[in-house]
């Protein structure tokens, strides 16, 4: 009897364990996800998703091109079509630097063209889980930076839940950039 109640307690204490080890191991986690839709023209690679910690917080244009912005773009599954798809879960992790903020950004770049071809994009449910709290970003946070060049209209939409990159099928070129601050 007592060897079944010594391999209860060794199972007991590999469970909490493991439990604990999970607990801590979410509180250092920092991922990001969101959902994307997408319809209208036929440009692709048009939208990026990019990550800066030197950004000094200057909405111009100047100031954002200036900042390193790392592009992982290639880590996050974008939509094919108007219906909502989830992006996964980013691993920010390596991105944090201790004492410096981290910013994201969408960036649209559509190109110019002979017919009307760039796409529409949707973005919604901004998730950050920085240092243990999982938190949605509020849409209305994001500053939105145009080139002053962009024609039409194109810009981004921000709605309450969702902001949307409208291009009204430009054929001119057009740059746009939604920014949020998300760490430190």
């Amino acid at each position: 009897m007592r060897n079944y109640f010594s391999k209860i307690l060794q199972v007991m204490t590999v469970i909490t364990f493991l439990v604990l080890h999970n607990v801590y191991a979410q509180k250092d986690k920092t991922t990001l996800s969101f959902n994307t839709s997408v319809q209208y023209g036929s440009q692709s690679n048009n939208l990026s998703v990019l990550i800066s910690t030197d950004f000094n917080g200057d909405y111009s244009l100047e100031s954002i091109k200036s900042a390193t912005w790392e592009d992982i773009t290639k880590k996050i599954k974008l939509a094919t079509d108007k219906i909502l798809a989830e992006s996964g879960e980013i691993d920010l992790a390596k991105n944090l630097v201790a004492g410096k903020p981290l910013y994201l950004a969408f960036k649209y770049n559509g190109q110019a063209s002979t017919k009307p071809s760039q796409r529409g994009w949707g973005i919604s449910n901004v998730t950050i889980n920085y240092k243990g709290e999982t938190k949605t970003l509020p849409i209305k946070d994001f500053k939105i930076v145009d080139n002053k060049e962009n024609h039409e209209g194109a810009t981004w939409i921000k709605g309450a839940d969702m902001m949307r990159f409208r291009s009204n099928q430009s054929v001119k070129a057009s740059e746009s950039w939604a920014i949020v601050k998300i760490g430190e």
